[in-house]
């Protein structure tokens, strides 16, 4: 005798057998249909394998944009003469793409900075290279250029645990350049004097406990202890008497 079962997956994971659904004892014309009951827990929804895909699909992009950082790093290595280690390490760590907004961007070439031009799409790839890259174009406010500050940095000679003012911190692409640089033993005073840009960078630090974002006015500002450097990334006519007089003695 042929007994008529449901169909039911979780069942058939259960049964660990072949079952046969069928209709034979009502309908002796029709055929019966058996498939081999899988084995336990291989029975899978389709929403657990497109989570499972999407995963993979997630990975795959976070290895990709890891392996384009280090390139940029890199390449800033030889295009800028980096000497330093830590610095190269830093370019290769932080992600510029926390730091710009979403894409498509707006970019300037070092070769020709008079006119934008915007990227073909929103791919974080497009990031890794040596371009600046518009925050606000119609202030020309920009994410700077990586190998001017790449060589720059190298030649300030920053170790782990410095003290680092950055007046003009922006969103925070720099600032957290340098809280790498230094470590967790050192500590980033980000000074940034548009309060919603400020704001923007305070959210974008939160990974790196060691830089403060302030919102005031870098040019007066006298941090409470000395600083190993004071890194000015804003227009001004003319050197600050305070950041001299807030340098270590030693620098």
């Amino acid at each position: 005798m042929v007994e008529r079962l449901q169909f039911d997956r979780g069942k058939l994971a259960r049964a660990g057998r072949i079952i046969c659904h069928t209709n034979l004892l009502l309908r002796p014309w029709r055929r019966a249909y058996c498939i081999p009951a899988a084995p336990i827990g291989t029975i899978r929804t389709e929403v657990e394998e497109e989570a499972e895909m999407a995963n993979g699909r997630d990975q795959a992009q976070v290895h990709g944009l890891e392996e384009a950082r280090r390139r940029f790093a890199e390449e800033l290595r030889y295009t800028a003469r980096v000497r330093s280690s830590n610095v190269v390490a830093a370019f290769a760590t932080v992600p510029r793409e926390r730091f710009v907004g979403p894409g498509p961007w707006r970019v300037l070439s070092p070769m020709s900075l008079a006119e934008y031009w915007t990227t073909e799409d929103a791919e974080p790839h497009h990031l890794y290279h040596d371009i600046l890259i518009a925050i606000d174009p119609t202030r020309r406010l920009n994410n700077g250029q990586p190998s001017l500050w790449a060589y720059l940095y190298d030649q300030l000679e920053l170790e782990p645990g410095a003290h680092i003012v950055h007046v003009g911190a922006g969103t925070g692409y720099y600032s957290a350049i340098l809280a790498e640089i230094v470590g967790r033993t050192g500590n980033v005073t980000a000074i940034e004097i548009d309060r919603e840009l400020a704001a923007v960078a305070q959210r974008n630090l939160v990974p790196w406990p060691q830089v403060v974002v302030l919102p005031t006015d870098g040019f007066a500002f006298r941090p409470d202890q000395p600083a190993d450097a004071i890194i000015v990334n804003a227009g001004v006519t003319h050197l600050s008497l305070v950041w001299i007089d807030s340098l270590a003695v030693e620098n």
